[in-house]
Protein backbone atom coordinates (compact mmCIF):
# COMPACT_ATOMS: atom_id res chain seq x y z
CA UNK A 1 0.00 0.00 0.00
CA UNK A 2 2.47 2.23 0.90
CA UNK A 3 4.40 1.48 -2.75
CA UNK A 4 0.95 2.53 -4.29
CA UNK A 5 -0.24 5.51 -2.22
CA UNK A 6 -2.88 4.02 -0.59
CA UNK A 7 -4.02 2.85 -4.06
CA UNK A 8 -5.69 -0.56 -2.92
CA UNK A 9 -6.55 -1.54 -6.84
CA UNK A 10 -2.95 -0.82 -7.50
CA UNK A 11 -1.39 -2.85 -4.33
CA UNK A 12 -3.91 -5.80 -5.45
CA UNK A 13 -2.16 -5.61 -8.87
CA UNK A 14 1.42 -6.22 -7.95
CA UNK A 15 0.34 -8.93 -5.78
CA UNK A 16 -1.48 -10.84 -8.59
CA UNK A 17 -4.58 -11.36 -6.32
CA UNK A 18 -7.99 -9.41 -6.52
CA UNK A 19 -9.68 -6.52 -4.62
CA UNK A 20 -11.72 -8.06 -2.55
CA UNK A 21 -9.25 -10.50 -1.41
CA UNK A 22 -6.50 -7.69 -0.58
CA UNK A 23 -9.37 -6.25 1.54
CA UNK A 24 -10.25 -8.94 3.24
CA UNK A 25 -6.44 -9.30 4.39
CA UNK A 26 -6.42 -5.96 5.40
CA UNK A 27 -9.22 -6.40 7.79
CA UNK A 28 -8.13 -9.66 9.05
CA UNK A 29 -4.82 -7.82 10.09
CA UNK A 30 -6.57 -4.65 11.10
CA UNK A 31 -5.53 -2.19 8.21
CA UNK A 32 -7.49 0.47 6.93
CA UNK A 33 -5.26 2.91 5.10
Amino acid sequence: LELCKGNRTKAAEILGIHRSSLWRLMKKHNIYK
